[in-house]
């Protein structure tokens, strides 16, 4: 296996009384779509490099319909249970853990930005060329405050990644 399976997925909930979430709980795929909350790589100009060349964010990654005029109010990780599991299995092929954590959402208000990705590090062995995959750490919380930092069991972490 070449990724440490999945232990949570974000669940946002808009304006209006909707929501998304990361994968459809009907089919199992993953939603494809970039809304402006999502992490992205750009540069200090929010550009971004696609397809080979520089281009802005939301010109490469335009905002879904279903997004455009609505504000996320809650989001959230969310642990899998096991019929979500096995549909995500058949439909993608990733495998994810189901668990009996808790999940752990926040609140926000107007014009607050959610900050919600998970990231992990990979460690090069130099001397037998190996790669060794480390925990994955879900990271939650508002841009421009403190930040929530999970471990894969759902515990908070003391980390330090941007």
């Amino acid at each position: 296996m070449q990724y440490r399976p999945l232990r949570f997925f974000w669940i946002a909930e808009l304006s209006g009384g909707t929501a998304i979430a990361q994968f459809d709980p009907d089919t199992g795929e993953e939603v494809q779509g970039h809304p402006d909350w999502l992490p992205s790589k750009t540069d200090e100009n929010g550009m971004i490099v696609k397809d080979g060349k520089k281009v802005p964010y939301r010109e490469a990654y335009p905002v879904p319909q279903h997004f455009r005029g609505k504000q996320i109010v809650r989001i959230g990780w969310y642990p899998f249970n096991p019929g979500l599991a096995k549909k995500i299995l058949a439909a993608t092929g990733k495998l994810v853990i189901p668990s009996e954590a808790n999940p752990t959402v926040i609140d926000l208000g107007n014009n607050e930005e959610p900050v919600c990705y998970r990231s992990h590090a990979i460690k090069l062995k130099m001397k037998s060329g190996g790669i060794e995959y480390a925990e994955t750490v879900y990271v939650l919380g508002i841009k421009g405050k403190p930040l929530k930092f999970l471990d894969e069991d759902g515990g908070s972490v003391n980390a330090d990644i941007r």
